[in-house]
Formats: structure tokens, sequence, C-alpha cells
């Protein structure tokens, strides 16, 4: 600064003229004073044209200053040129003056109460960065703490996992021994439950169940918590139902076959009850088999061993001795097995004839009908006529419609019209072809092609025609509606749904379920006559003969083929079986057509729907006609005087011949595919959707719409009942063959079978329309009243039949004294003729075996 008063710089003309500035001070050039340094600066020497900024961690908390001053211990200054020091926060420290940071204390640290330094936390405790204290890990919840190394850090709580636990004492996860488990978060292990649950591993987060001995098998090593329980099968002639810890042995009556043999798995899970016509087989005192009671021998069931006949006899596995009673002879057939039959008519047997042999010729004047035990005298007025005890299948077919068998020369075809021959007429000669009413019409040779044949091919045309405009609309319907339930969606693609348009269904798709319900209902009625062997009033059997070619798609019958070839029922019966999967290849084999074409997925998918639906309505036509069918092929009966047994269905067909046990072996294969195939394939494919099928709109579910023909009909929490309706209609045809067969309890059961259907059909009301529901309940109202009338009908004959051999006794009973007295009198005598006329004016007098009805009495008019 200048040292003299002069006030213009050209006045200092001399460097005396100046003097410094004192430390802590500053002036510029020419300055005439100096000025203390700021706050946050300073200026360590005299003569300083500037000050300086204090330097981090240093500052001048005044002005004028010749140094800074350092931070003190637990402040800091991050900045060069303040004039002050900052304290640390409370979670930071440090130690040192002149510092220009604070510092945290590391994870698993905590700030000691001088805040000079950091302390590492205690075992069981954790603390995060900058903490000023540790936290206690939660060791209930299976958290745990503990320093690897002096060096580790404990910023965190352990967490023991499963199979583990938090061992509070040593501050560590323990390992859960045998015996435990832990799901983690504890700290202690949960014990197995002694008997139900084991654990042979360490360091498991689960305890497994002990393994029950199931059927057939007992246990041999309780379970404990380490160990499992082990399990030994049960011996032939011992059974067990599981848990137990030894098997029960088989009482008398009683026996088990399963057992500890070499490679068995499973022993008897009960002991099974000797069926009637076996006997027990034993293994020392167990009871391991059962086998046939001998020829000559017989049980009823449930006994160790079978008993002798005695007098009788009886083929191998017997649950009875036969005595061939009046009437009957013993048979005895080329495979050696015994059985009563009747004999023949115009031959008798009082007790019962040890063979055909025993069964004697009436004596001229006397007749007898088909098991009879006596031979009864013709009447005064009366001739014996020859008959048998059937009638011909169809009125048109005999020339005697009420005679089945021969005249005097026993030729079969003595008693059929022109081209009809068979036990009862029932077979077309070369030349004929069955008509729809099982007449045997002849054929027309005009052309090679009877017409019928061009008929069937023109209506086949135009139903599969149809079906593919179906198929084609439905595939439209569902475009539109899928066009009409989506919406342009937001820029990031998402749709949202409008309603959906409602289509009117077309009168092909409101008829259909109708249709369903009267195709099986003429199903089922049409297969009575054959399964049930009973014969209805002929307007009713023409109408349902007709009825059932349609119903039952009965190609051969309906294009009349026997004009083209001979057939018989094996052709029937390889043609129904296989015609049907021929044409699923074909849909199969269409789809996949179709499917190559297809441009886009859409279309793909619309292939693949259509051909199902069709192969579903394919097996649901087919099901009920192929099954009975089937069972057609094990339905067989004698006819008249001839002990051959013929198919009930062609009359053909000898069911004793190597042929025909050959295509009863393929029936039993297709039974599988058919009667067993089809409803087990509806099941799983509504299984597989029930959950679906059970929500509102699943018309509206794309998957759906190929099984649509099994569930669309019904309502949706009665998705199952096709698979029902498909169990009804084969109970109430094919499987009836097996029922007694040809006996009025046959039509009982049948008649149970149909109550059960319409208590269902009326309970449930299982179609989406009423209009349905109705027509299905008078169905099967009506289904019942016809085996009702076919019952009926059946009885009203055994009973006419029973009623005819009790009159026929008690005249031949009262024949006895008078033909006593006449043996006195020469034939032609007085008494001779009185005798007779007593007769014939006593009780009631036989006619010939056609009607078997008795003439009134005349006694009453005699008095």
């Amino acid at each position: 600064m200048l040292s003299d008063d002069s006030t213009y710089r050209t006045e200092h003309d001399s460097r005396n003229d100046c003097m410094n500035c004192d430390a802590g001070q500053m002036s510029t050039e020419g300055s005439a004073t100096c000025t203390d340094c700021t706050r946050g600066k300073f200026s360590p020497s005299a003569g300083s044209s500037s000050c300086s900024n204090c330097v981090p961690g240093t500052a001048a908390a005044s002005p004028g200053q010749i140094e800074c001053s350092k931070c003190a211990v637990n402040e800091y200054n991050p900045a060069a040129g303040l004039d002050s020091c900052s304290s640390c926060p409370i979670n930071e420290y440090n130690n040192q003056e002149g510092s220009v940071t604070c510092t945290k204390c590391s994870g698993g640290y905590y700030l000691d109460s001088t805040r000079t330094g950091c302390l590492p936390c205690e075992d069981g405790k954790y603390s995060n960065p900058g903490a000023t204290e540790c936290t206690a890990c939660e060791g209930t919840k299976g958290w745990v703490s503990k320093a690897i190394s002096e060096t580790s850090e404990r910023n965190a709580c352990e967490y023991c996992g499963p199979g583990e636990f938090a061992n509070i004492a040593d501050h560590e996860c323990g390992t859960c021994q045998p015996g435990e488990f832990s799901v983690g978060g504890a700290n202690s292990c949960e014990q197995c439950t002694v008997g139900s649950t084991y654990q042979p591993t360490p360091g498991e987060s689960s305890c497994l169940a002990c393994t029950l001995c199931g059927v057939g098998k007992y246990r041999t090593k309780d379970c404990t918590v380490t160990s499992d329980s082990e399990c030994a099968v049960c011996a032939p002639g011992k059974a067990s139902t599981g848990g137990e810890t030894e098997c029960a042995v088989c009482g008398p009556g009683e026996y088990a076959v399963e057992g500890a043999e070499e490679g068995a798995e499973m022993g008897a899970g009960f002991c099974s009850t000797v069926r009637a016509g076996e006997e027990v087989v034993k293994d020392g005192e167990l009871r391991v088999g059962a086998a046939s009671c001998a020829a000559g021998r017989y049980s009823t069931g449930s006994v160790d061993s079978c008993s002798s006949c005695g007098n009788g006899f009886s083929n191998e596995g017997a649950s009875k001795c036969e005595f061939c009673g009046p009437g009957f002879y013993t048979h005895e057939s080329e495979d050696l097995t015994k059985s009563c039959l009747k004999c023949v008519a115009g031959k008798s047997s009082e007790t019962g004839a040890s063979s055909i042999e025993g069964c004697l010729a009436c004596n001229t004047g006397k007749y007898s009908d088909v098991g009879s035990g006596y031979c009864a005298t013709v009447e005064a007025g009366e001739e014996v006529v020859k008959d048998g005890e059937l009638r011909c299948y169809t009125e048109a077919a005999c020339t005697h419609p009420n005679r089945t068998t021969t005249a005097a020369d026993f030729d079969v075809d003595d008693q059929c019209t022109v081209g009809h021959t068979g036990p009862i007429c029932n077979v077309c000669k070369k030349g004929r072809a069955k008509s729809v009413t099982g007449e045997c019409d002849m054929c027309t040779y005009e052309s090679s092609v009877p017409d019928e044949m061009y008929a069937f091919v023109a209506i086949v045309g135009v139903v599969a025609a149809v079906i593919l405009v179906c198929v084609r609309r439905r595939t439209r319907k569902k475009r539109k509606k899928r066009k009409g339930g989506l919406a342009a969606g937001d820029e990031l693609g998402n749709a949202s749904r409008q309603p959906p348009v409602k289509l009117k269904k077309h009168w092909i798709e409101r008829a259909r379920t109708k249709v369903k319900i009267l195709t099986s209902f003429y199903q089922i009625v049409s297969q009575f006559e054959s399964v049930l062997n009973v014969r209805f009033p002929p307007v009713f059997e023409e109408f349902g003969r007709l009825v059932s070619k349609f119903a039952n798609l009965d190609a051969l019958n309906l294009t009349k083929v026997g004009c083209l070839v001979q057939t018989n029922f094996y052709h029937k019966l390889v043609l129904s079986t296989m015609g049907p999967l021929c044409v699923s290849v074909v849909i199969g084999l269409g789809a996949l057509v179709m499917k190559k074409r297809a441009k886009d997925h859409e279309h793909k998918q619309a292939a693949i729907d259509g051909a199902v639906s069709l192969f579903l309505g394919l097996t649901y036509l087919v099901f009920s006609s192929v099954s009975t069918t089937i069972f057609d092929t094990f339905n067989c009966k004698s006819f008249g005087d001839d002990e051959r047994e013929y198919m009930m269905s062609d009359q053909s067909v000898n069911c004793g011949t190597g042929t025909h046990m050959k295509y009863q072996a393929y029936a039993g294969v297709m039974m599988v595919v058919y009667p067993v195939g089809i409803p087990t394939l509806y099941g799983v494919l509504l299984w597989r959707a029930r959950l679906q099928l059970q929500e509102d709109g699943r018309e509206e579910v794309e998957r759906l719409h190929k099984t649509a023909f099994l569930w669309q009909d019904y309502e949706p929490e009665l998705w199952w009942f096709e698979v029902f309706d498909c169990v009804r209609r084969l109970s109430l045809t094919g499987l009836l063959v097996f029922v007694f067969k040809g006996q009025a309890s046959q039509i009982v059961v049948a008649m149970v079978l149909a109550s059960v259907s319409v208590v269902a059909f009326v309970h449930f009301r299982p179609f989406v329309k009423d209009a349905n529901d109705n027509l299905a309940i008078v169905s099967q109202v009506a289904i019942f009243f016809t085996l009702l009338a076919a019952l009926l009908k059946r009885e009203v004959m055994d009973r006419m039949r029973a009623r005819t051999e009790t009159v026929a006794f008690e005249i031949e009973m009262r024949e006895n004294p008078l033909r006593s007295g006449a043996g006195a009198t020469p034939a032609g005598g007085d008494e001779g003729r009185k005798g007779g006329g007593e007769r014939g004016m006593g009780d009631a007098r036989l006619k010939t075996m056609e009607s078997f009805r008795a003439k009134p009495a005349a006694k009453g008019a005699q008095k």
C-alpha cells in the first residue's frame, strides 16, 4: 500500500512510498489500504495480494486469519473456503482432526458410545451399515447370526431353511436328524408321527407316509419314525383287506387263488365264495382254488366238496342233478355232456326215458304234443293231425299258418310257401331275397342290380350331401360368431369381447334331438321280437320290421343284396362291424386332406372338428344296431323236433358248427370295439371337458365344438347323460340275450330296466328343451308298455299250454277205468259206445294240437 499521502500515481516516485500488508490481510496493486481476509480464507504471510481458501477439513471462522483451523474430531468440512465445520451425522464418525468426511460403521458393526470407532455385533445379532446398535435375530422364526471369522460381517441374519432349525445356543443352523423334519423358519425340528410317517434321511423338509400294506398283503415290520413298514404277500388260501399284521385263513366254502407264489406281487384281498357247480381245491389245510364238479356230482355253492347225484345225472360243473321227468329223455352229446330233451311230437315217455329210444311212438288213434308224458286218445269225430309246436315267422310264409313241422314224411319244406324254407320258413331260397317285412320276394332280373339298391345309394348320397351342408353351415356360423364377438383392441393388442351374434338354429339342428330320441326308440322296440323271442300281432310285427331295417341301417336287407349273392348272418355281422370302421377311416382321411389344403389354423381346426363330429354321429347311429348284431351271434334256439340249434335272427345258420364258433370269437373281439368301446370313448371325452361343460356359454368354447353331438342336447349339469343313454340302449337290446333266454323272466328284467329308464328321464329331465324331455319320457313309457304286452302274451300262452296239459292228464286218468270196462265188451258194443259217449259228454275234450284248446263240456246240456 502507499506509505505517503500522495493521491496520484504519478506522484509515487519511489518504492519507498509502499509498505507490506500484515499477515491475515491483502491488498491489490495501487491500493492505499490493506483488507482483512474474509471468513473461510487466510493469508499466512505479510505482503499478500490475495487470501487463500481454507482447504477441505479446515475452516476460518473470523476475518483476518493467518491460517485455517482443523475440523475437530467428529466434525468434517468437505469443501474449500468454508468458515465452519459440520458435525458428523448421529450414525457416522471420524477420529481425526481435519477430516473431510465422516465414516459409517460397516454392516455387522455398530458405533461406540464415544463415537470414535465401530464395534462388531455380538453372536445372534446383526446390523446394517451405519447402525448405532445391533439388532437381535429372531431365533424362534429360524434366523441366526454367527461370525465365521473376525473379518466377516454380520450385516444380516441367516435363515434356516427346509430340513434345518435355528440353534439359538450356538447361533447357527442345525440339521434335522432322521425321524425329524422342518419346513424352515423354526428353532426346532418336528418329529414324524409314530405309526403313520417316517424319515430315514437327515435334513429333510417332510416325513414320508408309512406304507400301508394293501389288499392281499400283511405287515411283517411296523413303521417307526426312521424306517418304513415292511409287507409280505398273503399265501394262497389266505386273504387280507390291507393294514393287517396277518392274513385271514379262508373258511369252508371259500378260497383264495392269488398268493405268494413265484413272481406274485399281490395276494388275495378277500376269500372268494365257491360258486354253484364248483368245489374247493386244497393244499394241505389251505383252500387255494376252486374246480368244477365232475360229471355225476353237483354243488349249490359255498361248500368244500361236491355231492353225488345218485340216480340222477349231471354234467361237469353242474349246480344240480337232473332227473328227466315225464315227456323227456336223457341225451348225451358228442362231447359226452348230458341233458334232458323233450320227446318229439307223436312220442311220449311216462317216467322219463334214459335215451331217445325210450320215447315211445303213440299207437294208432292217439297223439301227443312235444314233451308229453302220455298219448291222448282221439275223440269221436276227430282225427290225428301231425303238427309241431311253433308258428312260421310270417303268416304268408306257411301253407298252413298254424303249422310249422311236417306231415307224415317230415319234409320241412312241405309247410312253407314257394321260396321259403327253414324250420320256421324264415330262410329264403336262391332267387329270392328278404323284404323289409320279412317275406321272401322273388328277384327281378330286368337288370343285374335290384332297384332297392339304386334307391339306397341315392338316399345315402342325399344324406351325405345334407350332412356336408350342415357341416359347412356350422363352419360359417362359427366364423360369424367369432367376427361378431371380437372388437378392435388397444395399441397393446388387447381385444375386448362384444356380445356374441345370436343365430337362429337351422330346422335340421332343431329336429336332430327328436330324431335321435325316435331312432333310439325304434332301434330298441324292433329288437324285442328276436331278442325276447316273443311274437306280437301281425300288424305291429310288420310295422316293426319295416322300421327296424331303416333304424338299424340294415343295408343287406334294404338293398336286397341276396338277389346278387347268397348271404347269411355272417355277412351281416362282418359288414355291420367293419363298415363303420371303414367309414371312420374315410372320415379321417378326408379330414387330413382338408387340413392339408387349409390356408390357416382356423380352417384346419374346422376340418378336424367337422371330422370328429361326423365320427361321433356315426358311432351313435350304429351303436345299438351293431351291438345287438354282435350279441345276436350268441342267441341260438332249437325249433320243433330238430335238436340242432339255429340262430334266432337267421335260421340258415347252425350254431353247432366250428365256423359259428369262430364267428362267435370274432363277435367277442367286436364287443370290445362297439358295446364297450363307444360308451368308454364318450365317457373319456366328456370327463375331460366336464368342468367347461357345466359352465354357462359352453357353446362358445371352440374346443368343445367337435364333441357337441354328445352334450349340446343336455343340461350342463347332466353332461354325462349320453353315456347313461348308451348303457340304457345296450341293456334293453343286446345284453338281454344272456338273461333268462326264452323265459318270461327275461321280459320282466327288461321291464325293470325300462322302469329305471322312465324314472331317470322323469327325475333328471336331461334335455335342454322341455319338448325333448316329454318326447323321451313318452318313448320310455311306450317301451315299458310294449314289454308289458309281450309279458302278458307270454303268460297267456304259458297258461294255455299248462291248462291243456292238465286237462289232457285228467282226461287220460278218467279214460283208464272206462278202457278197463270196455275190455270185457266186444269192440263197437253198446257198452263201449256208452263209455265213449260218457267221455264225450263228461268233462272237456282235447282238440288238435294246433291250438290246444279244450271244448266246452256238454255235461250241463245233458242234464
